[in-house]
């Protein structure tokens, strides 16, 4: 039931890019399966030299941890600064002793761990990535660079500002911007800090114009929107700043 912005391929992207005044947009692959993972992270690695196109690579809990440290391996050699896993599409809690070994390897690698959060609306319950296992994850492996997706919890703010607000991870907005913000997530973003705060739309399922809207409408000084809107990310991913 639900309709996208545009139809998903790569050319569809870059078109919503060009439309909507967004400098660059980084592509968050999931492998639902370990088989994937080899092959999504070569795909990943021919996106680099489009421009305004970023990808980071994938990783799954089944793929064998040697194999996990050779895929690493890869993606730090072609520049890919992180990876994402989703806890609903991969079947797993994040504060699971199986996931240790993929968190030492990016946390030794200095790779960005991008992690779903929050309920996803393709899936019934109970949600895996909760804010207080995600706590779990970032206290187990401290200097791991960690992004909770959707704000730290997807329609859960609360839970997400008593566990994670403040503490030295990054939420993005990714999905969390398309309806008028809620006052707890509001609170929960005043919380954690606007310095820490990484813009996402979700896209294609986020509608990037609204996003973008919304956020400026937000009630942050203009430094703080500009540090959400694309600053934070920019240092994050340690890219050069576009000129004004």
């Amino acid at each position: 039931g639900f309709r996208a912005c545009f139809d998903g391929t790569l050319a569809g992207l870059r078109g919503s890019l060009q439309r909507n005044g967004i400098d660059f947009a980084l592509i968050q692959p999931v492998a639902t399966k370990a088989g994937q993972v080899h092959n999504i992270n070569r795909w990943s690695a021919t996106l680099s030299a489009l421009p305004g196109i970023l990808s980071f690579g994938a990783l799954h809990p089944d793929l064998p941890l040697d194999q996990v440290q050779a895929e690493i391996a890869f993606l730090k050699a072609r520049g890919i600064p992180g990876v994402k896993l989703h806890s609903e599409y991969q079947a797993f809690y994040p504060d699971e002793d199986r996931l240790a070994g993929i968190y030492e390897a990016l946390q030794s690698a200095g790779l960005i761990l991008l992690m779903h959060a929050g309920q996803d609306l393709g899936f019934a319950g109970p949600i895996k990535a909760t804010p207080k296992r995600i706590l779990q994850v970032h206290q187990g492996f401290p200097r791991l660079i960690l992004v909770a997706a959707h704000l730290g919890g997807y329609q859960h703010w609360a839970e997400s500002e008593k566990h994670l607000a403040g503490k030295p991870l990054w939420l993005d907005t990714a999905y969390c911007l398309h309806d008028a913000p809620e006052p707890a997530m509001i609170e929960l973003m005043r919380a954690h800090g606007a310095g820490r705060i990484l813009f996402g739309s979700d896209a294609p399922w986020g509608n990037q114009l609204r996003h973008v809207e919304m956020l400026r409408q937000l009630d942050f000084s203009p430094n703080e929107i500009a540090d959400m809107a694309g600053k934070n990310a920019y240092n994050l991913l340690k890219l050069e700043h576009p000129k004004p």
